[in-house]
């Protein structure tokens, strides 16, 4: 879950970076970048986005991000095929 909370503030981060002013305190971004690792025993897993989306809104603190789960991209074809088709949908 650390590494969750880690992924969520990186992207965070990136967007603050590079965020523009949309209306009344509102921040949009569509440079977001959200990247995961995962261990296992056979071999570790990484996967990266930068198609990120998000909206910040200053006043009320409410933080939006949009991830197109299909755009995340893999070391190896065959980990991003299986990640799509099994985890996905």
């Amino acid at each position: 879950m650390k590494r969750v909370k880690k992924s969520i503030l990186t992207g965070l981060m990136a967007t603050a970076i590079t965020c523009t002013m949309i209306g009344q305190g509102k921040y949009l971004t569509n440079e977001g970048d959200i990247r995961f690792y995962s261990h296992t025993a056979i071999e570790d897993i990484t996967a990266e986005n930068n198609t990120v989306a998000s909206v910040v809104d200053a006043n009320s603190g409410e933080v939006v991000i949009i991830v197109k789960m299909t755009d995340f991209k893999f070391e190896k074809k065959l980990m991003q095929e299986h990640f799509n088709e099994n985890y996905v949908e």
